[in-house]
């Protein structure tokens, strides 16, 4: 029994709730729907579509669009050190001949053929471009190992090891 005086209760509630929202949205003249007559229909405006480019024929070409991809630039710094020369002539990791002239390096995470900017961090207008071949180094600290060419761009070869940072797409 108690229940059904509980539903009756939110029955009723539910119906002056509605009402109420009815009475609120209904029509004014202000707001009623007026359907206009052809005389008072506004077209939008006419625009002219700009020119395309022309070429040096004086033919019309379409203007190209380069799609909006931007691939992020990695970091990584850390020590950068090079191969000894007893390793000239040996093939590295991808095949290729070390080859202590060529500016080329060895990285873990970098495919090979790519080529990275190294960036001395002691000195920042030093930076070369090395081409990867080879997979190291595997010693704790260093990012990359350099040919010897590269790495006396950036530093003394009696440094041995030098601060960089390496940056790739």
């Amino acid at each position: 029994m108690h229940f059904v005086n509980i539903a009756k209760f939110l029955a009723l509630l539910c119906c002056l709730f509605i009402s109420y929202a009815c009475k609120s949205t209904a029509l004014s003249p202000s707001n009623s729907p007026v359907q206009p007559d052809a005389t008072s229909v506004q077209s939008p405006p006419v625009t002219q579509p700009e020119p395309l480019p022309s070429t040096t024929s004086g033919t019309q070409m379409k203007k190209e669009t380069k799609p909006a991809i931007t691939k992020e630039r990695k970091k990584k710094c850390g020590g950068a050190s090079f191969y000894s020369e007893s390793f000239a002539g040996s093939d590295t990791a991808s095949g290729e001949p070390y080859n202590p002239n060529a500016m080329t390096a060895a990285m873990l995470e970098v495919p090979f053929g790519r080529t990275v900017s190294v960036v001395s961090q002691l000195d920042p207008s030093k930076e070369i471009k090395v081409r990867i071949t080879d997979r190291g180094p595997y010693s704790k600290g260093r990012i990359i190992d350099l040919s010897r060419v590269a790495f006396k761009k950036m530093a003394p070869l009696s440094a041995g090891v030098t601060k960089v940072c390496v940056y790739w797409n």
